[in-house]
């Protein structure tokens, strides 16, 4: 019965088109004169309102961006700082310019809410003072010379239009923004101080012509048709037409009319804003509405010539012709998305242009989520690189796998770059301070000028990380002189004083960390004995006060243990023996008390890993306690670091264990729940509790074999069973092993067997009765 209902929803097309035809052929033959007549003045009629309607749609868009700006300017015109400081005067103390930069800070996020504004400044008359979303400026006049300059119009002329009228709009002129001259319509509004009889200032907001135009593009100005904008004294605030445009009389609020422009006849339509009372008109020649009354008519003449020589038989072909390829597109789109409720056989081209919107759509969201991710991704990797987060070289490459860092090298080394001041001496005044722009734009600097040899990371405020990728022909003198050289770059491109401390180098990631706190002690020493600044780690003068076991390093050491990686953990053991008794003699009680130390950090590694006590790790215990004050450093030592090895032991013992019970459960899982068409990586990482990432490399491990291959061998291999035992046709075989549609369930059939689920049985049953019958002889 389904199969049925899906074959004949599979025809619908078909017999929509069919339909359609019929009833064209029916109607057009009974009442073609009149409906010839009637869509010469329908569409005469649709097309007219359509126009208009477009032009009012047009004109409620550009309304309501502007009056977003100015319910900007009304916002800003309420905040205390501003208005507090419309009754400022000069000369200004410390304090004032403080206030500016707060000013410029409250306006800067204005220019990233509204898209349709290209800039807006604030002019306060009584301090003289220019503030924008870009700049400030106690200097106005050269400001306006050199960042705000219309053409054509000095300073004191724009000045004196600014305080015309209560709130005006300009008409497009070409202005000069820094280095670029473009047209802008400007809107201009007096901020009003509390006695209300003086202006205390003005709103200045400026909007590209090119958005406004861009705007009126989207009216359908068909085979010359254009459109312009004026406001009330007639004057041109926007136009698509190249020239000088014709005068038209207008004295109406809105309408249409018809008229000879230029020796032509053309459709006028125009509207009035009732907001700003500008007039929006828009031409358009009247063969452009003629032209599709011409296409209709050719339309209806060459389907009744049709109808009448070819007949019905031609329409059944067009409709199958037609629809075929409507049909298999919609066939691929409902085993693409694996759904076959999305298509109910409603409209086909309604389904095929939602779905095809709905992928881009999809496309685009993903592109962005994963760019965001990204950027986030790579952050918290060089943040968790620097404070010495990850245990092992594959855990590195595993994070490294989702994000677009190439972190591959011979050796490693870490330059801390400290924002120290401003350089008092240079004559060139910044707007800025030591804020989040200048961080930024200096991090920015230093990754131009490395050029690929390594990665800028920004730690604070102040200071900003950078790992230097190098091959094994450079030492530290290399490591240097680069720093010297980019932080002589920052100061002559910032005139800032740059403090920098330098790391040892490395030859592999995980001793980054200790690169990086190495420079980070560099810039400390330096900060406690200023005449005695050092710039590496290896120039700092070696004082044992001492044993060496940081807390941040016994840390690690227990994470290390804690993971099983015994590798690493050996490693950090022999850096500390030969940091205390190979590079430095400890006095003999201070060597007791590092042993004491690490004695501690293994009974609260035992008391965290092993829940029951074990005998072997009791007797080594018991050795250390009864030899600490016996038995040479060495043998003391050599015995913790075998307790040390049998912690990880345990660990990785109690992980092989736990991995193998979980996996067991995923697979009873799968085996139970194949026939679930819903069944995929994502909703069984949901369920155990893993993302898709770390699940898929989970099963890879663990079973030998990728999700989806296992997912579709055991699907197939029931299917094979049931296709050899049971009499249940393809369909209902495909759905009952997972799949949901009998297309996507042949094509995995054939690309594992060879043969399709059909050949299969027949090949199965034929082979059966070969043998039968050899036996029966």
């Amino acid at each position: 019965m389904l199969s049925k209902l899906s074959l004949k929803r599979e025809h619908r097309p078909f017999f929509r088109l069919m339909i359609s035809y019929f009833a064209m052929v029916f109607i057009i033959i009974l009442f073609g004169s009149i409906a010839y007549k009637k869509t010469v003045i329908m569409v005469e009629t649709d097309t007219k309102e359509s126009f208009s309607a477009v032009l009012e749609q047009c004109k409620n868009t550009l309304d309501a961006r502007f009056k977003e700006i100015e319910n900007i300017t009304i916002q800003l015109s309420k905040d205390s700082d501003i208005r507090d400081f419309m009754n400022l005067q000069r000369p200004f103390k410390d304090p004032d310019y403080y206030k500016i930069q707060k000013i410029f800070n409250k306006m800067y996020p204005y220019r990233l809410a509204n898209t349709f504004m290209d800039r807006i400044f604030i002019y306060f008359k009584n301090s003289d003072v220019i503030i924008s979303s870009h700049h400030a400026s106690i200097r106005v006049p050269l400001y306006y010379e050199n960042f705000l300059k219309y053409e054509g119009i000095n300073y004191d002329e724009w000045n004196n239009k600014l305080y015309l009228n209560e709130k005006n709009y300009w008409p497009s002129h070409r202005v000069l923004i820094g280095d670029e001259i473009k047209s802008f319509v400007t809107f201009v509004k007096p901020i009003l101080v509390e006695n209300q009889l003086m202006r205390g200032g003005v709103f200045i907001a400026l909007v590209n012509e090119k958005k406004i135009l861009d705007h009126l593009k989207f009216l359908d100005l068909v085979n010359d048709g254009w459109c312009y904008i004026v406001d009330k004294e007639d004057n041109i605030i926007a136009s698509t037409y190249k020239g000088s445009i014709p005068k038209i009389d207008i004295t109406e609020y809105r309408g249409h009319f018809e008229d000879m422009i230029d020796g032509n006849r053309m459709f006028i339509i125009y509207d009035t804003s009732e907001y700003n009372g500008w007039k929006y008109v828009m031409v358009v020649p009247i063969n452009a509405i003629m032209e599709k009354v011409s296409y209709y008519n050719r339309f209806y003449f060459t389907i009744l010539v049709t109808v009448l020589t070819i007949g019905i038989t031609v329409a059944g072909i067009l409709a199958y012709k037609n629809s075929r390829p409507i049909s298999a597109l919609i066939r691929k789109m409902k085993e693409w998305m694996d759904n076959n409720d999305l298509y109910d056989g409603g409209n086909e081209y309604d389904f095929v242009e939602n779905s095809i919107t709905n992928i881009i759509k999809n496309n685009n969201r993903l592109k962005k989520e994963m760019k965001k991710q990204s950027e986030l991704m790579v952050t918290a990797f060089f943040e968790r690189l620097f404070r010495g987060g990850f245990n092992s070289i594959q855990e590195i490459e595993s994070v490294l796998t989702g994000t677009d860092l190439k972190i591959n090298s011979d050796i490693y080394s870490v330059i801390i770059f400290q924002i120290d001041e401003y350089d008092i001496n240079s004559k060139v005044k910044r707007v800025f301070d030591k804020s989040d722009v200048t961080r930024m734009l200096i991090a920015n600097f230093l990754k131009e000028q490395l050029n690929g040899i390594g990665y800028i990371h920004t730690i604070d405020n102040e200071r900003i990380a950078a790992l230097l990728l190098l091959q094994c022909d450079k030492d530290s003198m290399y490591v240097k002189d680069l720093a010297r050289k980019l932080v002589h770059a920052v100061n002559k491109s910032f005139y800032v004083n740059i403090l920098f401390g330098v790391g040892n180098m490395y030859t592999s990631l995980l001793d980054v960390s200790q690169s990086f706190n190495e420079a980070n002690q560099v810039l400390e020493y330096n900060m406690l004995k200023p005449k005695n600044k050092v710039l590496c780690f290896s120039e700092i003068p070696i004082v044992q006060i001492g044993f060496y076991y940081p807390v941040d390093l016994e840390l690690k050491l227990i994470n290390l243990v804690k993971t099983g990686q015994v590798d690493e953990v050996m490693d950090i053991l022999n850096t500390i023996y030969r940091k205390n008794f190979v590079q430095t003699i400890l006095p003999l009680y201070m060597s007791k008390q590092l042993l004491y130390a690490i004695y501690c950090t293994i009974i609260r590694l035992k008391n965290e890993i092993l829940l029951e006590n074990n005998e072997e790790c009791v007797e080594l215990e018991q050795a250390i306690e009864n030899t600490i004050f016996n038995v040479p450093i060495d043998i003391i030592y050599e015995n913790m670091i075998n307790i040390f090895k049998y912690y990880c032991s345990v660990v990785n013992r109690r992980k092989n264990d736990y991995n193998k019970r979980l996996a067991n459960k995923i697979l009873d899982y799968l085996k139970s729940n194949y026939s679930n068409p819903s069944l995929s990586l994502l909703s069984v990482a949901s369920r155990f509790n893993f993302t898709e990432k770390n699940l898929s490399y989970f099963f890879k491990e663990q079973v030998g074999e990728n999700f989806s291959s296992y997912l579709e061998r055991i699907r197939l291999e029931n299917a094979c069973e049931m296709l050899l035992n049971d009499d249940k046709t393809i369909e209902e075989i495909a759905r009952d092993v997972g799949y949901y549609s009998s297309n996507t369930f042949y094509k995995a059939f054939k690309r594992v067997y060879g043969v399709s689920p059909c050949d299969y049985k027949f090949m199965y049953n034929k082979k059966e009765l070969e043998s039968r019958f050899y036996l029966g002889v």
